[in-house]
């Protein structure tokens, strides 16, 4: 299997979607400069009947408890050069905002420290309200 190396990786599932893409310079640069991460791999086939691209982006683990997602999107019958391109534009852009929410839920560690941070917030919170009511007692004393 060739694959094609920038910050994230390109790998293709045979020779034949290796020449058949590897033609297509401006969907490489595409992915490269719009969805190149160093923990995203693009897997690409292309034949005479179908072009598919997934990505897999692998990240710390989440709240949920994966540590990798996949995003599919694809072509199925005849197609065009043109169709290819829009549909890997429409990959990127999809690509993106996946990844912004992948990247917006907390981490593991990052729930287990706002869980001990909310326990300790709610003891001040208890012993500050505590204080407020003893001084204003202690103002109706005296």
């Amino acid at each position: 299997m060739n694959s094609i190396t920038f910050c994230g990786k390109i790998k293709f599932d045979n020779i034949i979607s290796y020449e058949n893409f590897c033609k297509n310079r401006e969907g490489i640069s595409l992915l490269k400069h719009h969805c190149g991460n160093k923990n995203m791999t693009h897997y690409i086939h292309q034949d005479f009947s179908n072009f598919t691209i997934s990505t897999e982006y692998a990240h710390s683990p989440k709240v949920n408890g994966k540590n990798s997602h996949s995003i599919f999107n694809g072509i199925h019958g005849e197609f065009t050069g043109e169709e290819i391109k829009e549909c890997l534009e429409q990959h990127v852009l999809r690509v993106k905002r996946w990844k912004y929410e992948i990247d917006s839920m907390p981490d593991k560690k990052t729930e287990k420290i706002l869980i001990e941070r909310n326990f300790w917030q709610l003891i001040i919170d208890k012993i500050k309200r505590n204080k407020k009511c003893l001084q204003k007692k202690n103002q109706h004393v005296q």
